[in-house]
């Protein structure tokens, strides 16, 4: 209804392609990326629920044998079809990752999601997309649903940090910004150990990351938005949307994109 309501349904109100998720276990994903340098190679789902020592087995072993970086994640959701989304969470979140699922079958069928696999900033930009997306028509449906007006922008406020206050964001930032640098200058066995330390540091403050190394940025770096990322196509899809008239004007300009470079061209023809 939600869908219907954002202008994505046909004149006789049909949704294509149809919402269909199955709310189970999600898959865990292999993340790989090249040791010296941040770089997402391969993804390869594998079952879900496996041990902390399983995990760390498999990426050791991978790292000995084929000397990359490797590091099983676990997902909220994964866009097979019907998509796969994880029925540990609450409510709103699984309204937000349903439609982020749903927004990659529809990219899919848009030139954005048949250049999802392009270049790493392809990547990006489809998925940041459909978080933006996802969470917009995910809060609108929960809404629909209970009632309950929600607002991620409520936790916001206008006055400056305590300077004292432990900054996840901001340390992760810092951490990927020094590990590239050390690793641009060859230097990587130094850069793991300064990402295990930082781990380290993180933990201390009380965010428990199982392992930090190359493969965590390649795959947290996909999502503009997050901490573990330092790609400008967050900002820019932020000032696209608030640029655009509705959801679904935003989301169907940036569907037409089919190079990276389509969003910074966009908005400097937006400021003309």
């Amino acid at each position: 209804t939600v869908l219907v309501q954002e202008g994505f349904s046909s004149r006789i109100g049909v949704i294509f392609p149809p919402v269909d998720t199955v709310f189970a276990p999600s898959p865990e994903a292999l993340i790989i990326s090249p040791r010296d340098s941040i770089a997402q190679i391969s993804s390869t789902l594998l079952k879900p629920g496996l041990s902390s020592e399983v995990r760390n087995e498999l990426e050791d072993l991978i790292f000995r044998e084929d000397g990359v970086s490797a590091l099983v994640v676990s997902t909220s959701g994964v866009a097979t079809y019907p998509s796969v989304v994880t029925a540990s969470g609450t409510l709103r979140d699984a309204l937000a990752i349903s439609a982020h699922e749903w927004l990659h079958h529809w990219f899919f069928f848009q030139p954005l999601g048949q250049h999802f696999w392009d270049s790493a900033e392809m990547t990006t930009l489809n998925e940041t997309a459909a978080s933006i997306g996802g969470e917009i028509i995910g809060d609108r449906a929960f809404t629909a649903m209970t009632g309950a007006v929600v607002n991620r922008e409520s936790g916001s406020t206008n006055e400056p940090a305590d300077p004292g206050e432990f900054d996840f964001n901001a340390e992760m930032r810092a951490t990927r910004l020094t590990a590239e640098g050390l690793l641009a200058e060859g230097k990587i066995e130094e850069a793991e150990a300064y990402m295990e330390e930082r781990r380290q540091i993180i933990a201390d403050n009380g965010i428990f990351i199982r392992k930090i190394n190359q493969a965590f940025f390649a795959f947290h770096g996909s999502y503009a938005t997050g901490a573990g990322s330092v790609s400008p196509i967050g900002g820019q899809l932020e000032e696209l949307h608030e640029g655009s008239e509705s959801l679904e004007e935003f989301l169907k300009i940036v569907a037409v994109f089919d190079r990276a470079r389509d969003l910074p061209d966009y908005l400097d023809a937006m400021t003309r």
